[in-house]
């Protein structure tokens, strides 16, 4: 018998605002909780609530730009303007630098 209270995977995703196909995918990571009733997958109500709170947690470190200021060394082309092949510089993780032409 199916506690009442427990969600199917339509009813949760409808709830936290996700396709059910992005919930499934939740669970099959296990960053969601979830009961298994007769081999169907079921979220708990409150599970609902852990998962938010843990979503706005990540997402505020995550709140900070994720490209490269352009003086970041990162990839500088150093092409030249009478048509002859740019040179991109690259730098390793190591600190070293390597360039190729294109």
């Amino acid at each position: 018998m199916v506690d009442s209270t427990l969600l199917r995977a339509p009813q949760a995703a409808r709830e936290l605002g996700i396709p059910t196909k992005e919930l499934l995918r939740l669970i099959y990571e296990r960053k969601i909780r979830y009961v298994m009733v007769d081999g169907i997958a079921h979220v708990p109500p409150e599970a609902l609530t852990e998962y938010r709170a843990k979503a706005s947690l990540t997402a505020s470190r995550l709140a900070r730009p994720i490209w490269a200021p352009p003086s970041s060394p990162i990839a500088k082309p150093t092409g030249r303007s009478n048509g002859t092949p740019a040179t991109v510089s690259c730098c390793a993780a190591d600190g070293t630098t390597a360039s190729r032409r294109r």
